[in-house]
């Protein structure tokens, strides 16, 4: 619908209630510019978000066809912005490293992959991220480990924005506050990617 995506027996995944919070996660990883990653189109609340800021450059990761459909019909105004069809698991070690990441993707178990995938390919020095945190409290299913003992204190640090929200009643969140997750790159050993294939 115009207002929400469902799932084939008609669960709510995502709503535009979430515009809010997408603007401030975008915000938040776009705030120096530079190459940003969005793991999950989506409805494209996020990505209109991330166009809003002043950015270099805006690549999508996406698997869902349907979603594909919409957000190939989005970017066509939108010179500055690549789609990546797939499953990020399968594509995040080719496509580059960036300044700024959002991770929002839906049914998504591979938590610990995503965050050694940050660690070893996607984030350059000083780079932004930030995720869906489902849980109205400052715990994370994101284990930060780094690449040294000794960078430990910086590595590991995530802060968090306390965001009020009214939710549409839904199957995934419904608390009033919005614990939205920061992690800054602390550590300049610079990424390894392999960008043939794309």
């Amino acid at each position: 619908t115009e207002d929400a995506i469902l799932t084939t027996e008609n669960d709510v995944v995502m709503h535009r209630w979430e515009s809010d919070i997408m603007k401030h996660k975008a915000d938040f990883i776009c705030k120096n510019g530079g190459d940003i990653l969005e793991v999950g189109f989506g409805m494209g609340l996020a990505s209109n978000h991330i166009q809003s800021n002043n950015i270099a450059s805006h690549t999508i990761l996406e698997l869902h066809p349907q979603i594909l459909e919409r957000a190939h019909e989005w970017v066509k105004d939108k010179p500055n912005t690549r789609i990546i069809e797939g499953n990020w698991i399968d594509t995040y070690k080719h496509v580059g490293d960036f300044d700024g990441i959002l991770f929002d993707t839906f049914s998504d178990n591979l938590t610990t992959q995503f965050t050694q995938a940050l660690q070893q390919y996607l984030m350059r020095d000083k780079c932004r991220v930030t995720w869906w945190n489902n849980l109205p409290s400052p715990a994370t299913q994101f284990k930060f480990k780094d690449y040294e003992e000794s960078q430990k204190p910086l590595i590991k640090a995530i802060e968090y924005d306390i965001l009020h929200v009214t939710p549409t009643l839904n199957p995934y969140f419904n608390y009033k506050e919005y614990w939205m997750p920061k992690f800054i790159n602390q550590n300049p050993q610079k990424c390894t990617t392999d960008t043939t294939q794309y």
